[in-house]
């Protein structure tokens, strides 16, 4: 081959690749030091192996946290006003915490890495602002976070249980389909389908806040 090779990248693949450096768990939010309430489910016996911890995960991204989470993260990219209601859906103390601290932190970095300021927030609300800015598409950009989000979990969880490495990414593949699914309706959900029924996560991520000897900060 002669000659120098004339080569044309498509921003809009360098945009996937920013997308995907905010949704890596090297991305510094700190979110290996949140647990969301699962360090006090293993301590109470509620999480023991690989079916509790896939089934416990399932129930927050179809009526849990996470849906809700998706539901605002899918208002917010629309720039549709939410005023405290993020923050009011948080179920204690320790959950606004853990969504407030690593929405400061990733609305700073992020910020810097768009040119752009992002007003800190609760985590759904900056990560979808910081989507929409990007230009991606909504579902994508959703997808991602609950991926991201959902990963961060199991890797506490073969932390915690503890699991072997592969069983983490064994549940996390078997729970793919969930965040499609999650994924899809809270795209087309209106804020009326905002709500929970996995009392059990909410009451643990309660308790941990006075749990004596933890790991994790929520």
């Amino acid at each position: 081959m002669e000659g120098p090779i004339a080569m044309i990248i498509d921003a809009n693949r360098l945009k996937i690749h920013r997308m995907h450096s905010w949704f890596s768990s090297s991305f510094p939010t700190g979110g290996f030091a949140y647990s969301h309430g699962l360090e006090q489910a293993v301590s109470d016996g509620m999480v023991e192996n690989v079916m509790d911890v896939g089934s416990w995960l399932g129930h927050l991204l179809e009526s849990g946290s996470l849906w809700n989470d998706a539901v605002i993260f899918a208002h917010a990219y629309r720039d549709i006003p939410l005023s405290h209601l993020p923050r009011a859906l948080a179920g204690s103390r320790e959950r606004l915490e853990e969504s407030l601290c690593q929405g400061t932190a990733f609305s700073r970095i992020a910020g810097a890495m768009l040119a752009k300021e992002l007003i800190p927030d609760v985590l759904p609300v900056v990560c979808a602002n910081a989507a929409r800015y990007s230009e991606m598409p909504l579902n994508d950009a959703l997808a991602l976070y609950l991926h991201a989000t959902v990963a961060n979990l199991v890797s506490g969880c073969v932390r915690l249980v503890p699991l072997g490495q592969t069983e983490g990414q064994l549940i996390l593949q078997e729970l793919f389909a969930n965040i499609e699914v999650t994924t899809l309706k809270a795209c087309h959900a209106g804020l009326e389908d905002l709500g929970g029924a996995s009392f059990a996560s909410d009451i643990c991520a309660m308790r941990h806040e006075d749990m004596m000897t933890r790991i994790f900060r929520t």
